[in-house]
């Protein structure tokens, strides 16, 4: 699944140009007896100057993730079992990445919400899903360095997420140190790990969960 948005923004261009006039005097002597005799005399330089401007004006900040985690294929048993899987990534788009093409300074952050695992026979509930990020770092995919785009360090170890928990943000409070964003544009991105908890005699089958993704500007 991905949530989208894209913005196409167009720049003007103003151009100024100013003119330094070349100073040319013609001086004229006549000496006596010998004739006329012009003298042209330059003063100063030629030099002319222009300045190009532009605008660049913000875009829009945008998420996405097109990846799906398969985590394989377990027998029945008497007792729980534990099992967990990894996203990989082979292209940007499959992470679970933000895109800030906006650089306001008010900032963003992302939530993440799994729901209940749903098989043909029976369902292994949402409480039963744990996500983490480990290290709970964010990876540059593309554009400008920024230090304000993190997620927090709680993200290091599993949590449950059947409700919204916040993942990755840019902001002015919360996990994030205050502060300007300079007009920075760029492209982060996560792989988590998911982690599943089969209860015992859980009915046989195929499950699916989906991990819905939120992006909430401030």
């Amino acid at each position: 699944m991905a949530t989208i948005i894209n913005n196409v923004q167009t720049t003007p261009l103003y151009t100024t140009i100013s003119c330094t006039m070349k100073k040319t005097n013609l001086v004229a002597l006549i000496a006596t007896g010998v004739g006329a005799v012009a003298v042209l005399t330059s003063l100063g330089s030629a030099a002319k100057t222009t300045d190009v401007y532009l605008t660049i004006s913000g875009g829009q900040v945008s998420i996405g993730v097109t990846g799906n985690l398969d985590l394989g294929t377990f027998t029945v048993s008497d007792v729980d079992q534990t099992v967990e899987g990894q996203y990989a990534a082979a292209t940007n788009e499959e992470y679970f990445w933000v895109k800030d093409l906006k650089g306001a300074d008010t900032g963003w952050y992302t939530t993440v919400q799994v729901s209940d695992m749903i098989g043909a026979n029976g369902t292994i509930p949402a409480a039963n899903i744990s996500l983490k990020v480990d290290p709970a770092t964010v990876t540059k995919l593309s554009g400008k360095v920024n230090s304000l785009i993190e997620i927090a360090s709680t993200w290091s170890t599993y949590q449950v997420a059947s409700s919204p928990l916040t993942f990755i943000e840019r902001s002015t409070g919360g996990a994030q140190a205050a502060g300007p964003n300079g007009g920075k544009l760029s492209m982060y991105g996560v792989l988590p790990w998911v982690q599943v908890v089969i209860p015992a005699y859980q009915e046989v089958g195929s499950y699916t969960s989906t991990i819905t993704y939120t992006l909430i500007e401030n």
